[in-house]
This record gives structure tokens, sequence and C-alpha cells, in this order.
């Protein structure tokens, strides 16, 4: 009976650790994504580390396991509804995001000048594909694609 216990318990602690390990995968990725420098010359984001990044939680929804590893003082999420709410001029959206052991890709949106009552925006939207190499991420491979409406 002992020898189960243990076992079970040796089941749990790995897995719990393998679960939080992804969550903090997937939030480096998400910061690295939303902080690629091909965005900075859309819209009001800049380098400038005050800056407040929204991220819709629309199409994907992250855990929220995953969104406490976030610094809320750099990004804050929002569901679709909030978005329009607030009248966010300027927002993240993911629309693929796949997280494995050493590699990761993501497809992500960022609208600018964003206008509710006419409905009209700017659109980037980024292919990005990642690697980890001694614990860390870094970008293969990026392709951009400019749209407006």
């Amino acid at each position: 009976m002992r020898k189960i216990y243990l076992a079970l318990l040796t089941i749990l602690l790995f897995g719990s650790s393998l679960f939080a390990q992804s969550s903090l995968n997937q939030a480096q990725i998400m910061q690295l994504c939303i902080d690629l420098p091909v965005f900075e010359q859309y819209g009001q984001l800049t380098s400038d580390e005050n800056v407040v990044k929204i991220v819709s939680q629309y199409p994907i929804e992250f855990s929220n396991e995953m969104i406490k590893l976030v610094d809320p003082s750099k990004v804050v999420f929002q569901t679709s509804e909030m978005v329009k709410v607030n009248k966010v001029q300027a927002y993240f959206a993911f629309r693929f995001f796949e997280v494995g052991h050493n590699s990761a890709s993501a497809t992500v949106n960022y609208f600018y000048d964003y206008d509710l009552d006419s409905e009209s925006y700017k659109m980037v939207a980024v292919n990005v594909s990642l690697k980890k190499s001694d614990k860390m991420w870094s970008v293969e491979d990026l392709i951009l694609n400019e749209m407006s409406r």
C-alpha cells in the first residue's frame, strides 16, 4: 500500500511540475510574441516599458495559471466584449498558439487605429516560429502581413 501511495505521489508531483513548466513556457512565448520589435512601427506601440499591452482572450483563451505568470503592469488580458466596451484602440489577438517542448508557433494579430463607430481598423498579422535552447526561447522564423479595413 505504501508503494502505491509513493508512486501516486510521485506521479502527482511530476505532473504538477510539468503543468507549471508548460504555463511558464506559454507565458514566456506570449510575452516574446507581443514584444516583437516588428510591432513597434505600427500604432501606439513603442519599446517603452511603461506601455501596457492589451491581449484579447479571443479566439485563444489563455489559462488562469498562465495569466498569473505574466506581469500585470505590462500586459492586461480582456475578453473580446471588454475590448469593445472599453473602446480599446490597439490590442493583440492570438489566432494560433502551440507550445511543444523545444519549439512553439503562434499567429498574432495586432489591431491598431481601431474605430468602433465605423468598425475600421488596421492590422498586422505575424506568424512566428520559436525554438528553445539553453532554457531561452528565440524567434526562428517570422512572416508579417499588413491589412486594413
